[in-house]
């Protein structure tokens, strides 16, 4: 079982006043701030890079988020473990798609593993949309 990663407060109040949840953005993360460095303006989406399971990512203060933990986060106020998306879809971050998963419902791993060729996994490795990170 993989450890729980301890959210600080440094980096939930940074969460609370810097993103917002919208279902306009593709992946349910807006940006509610201008970065130093100007990449990042008031109202882009944010956490567009996919990791290699097929999910948004970020960072926060130099620490990679979920953007469906977030998200979920922004919406009830809670930080849960595992969250998973109903639809099936791991891009699909609509409050309405996601739910808590319980440690007890998690499922052994059966030792399936998806297959890619080598082209396929630098292509997957390498779909960060706009920016990889927020900061």
């Amino acid at each position: 079982m993989g450890r729980e990663r301890v959210i600080s407060k440094e980096q939930e109040i940074w969460i609370l006043q810097n993103l917002y949840y919208s279902e306009e953005s593709i992946t349910g993360l807006k940006s509610n701030y201008n970065s130093k460095n100007g990449v990042v303006h008031t109202g882009d989406d944010v956490f567009t890079c996919i990791n290699t399971q097929g999910y948004y990512q970020g960072s926060v203060l130099k620490v990679i988020f979920s953007a469906a933990r977030i998200v979920y986060f922004l919406h009830h106020g809670v930080w849960e473990r595992k969250i998973v998306h109903i639809d099936g879809n791991p891009l699909n971050n609509r409050i309405t798609n996601l739910q808590v998963k319980h440690v007890n419902q998690m499922e052994p791993n059966n030792g399936k593993h998806q297959i890619r060729t080598k082209f396929e996994e630098a292509v997957h490795r390498n779909k960060c949309l706009h920016r990889p990170w927020v900061y």
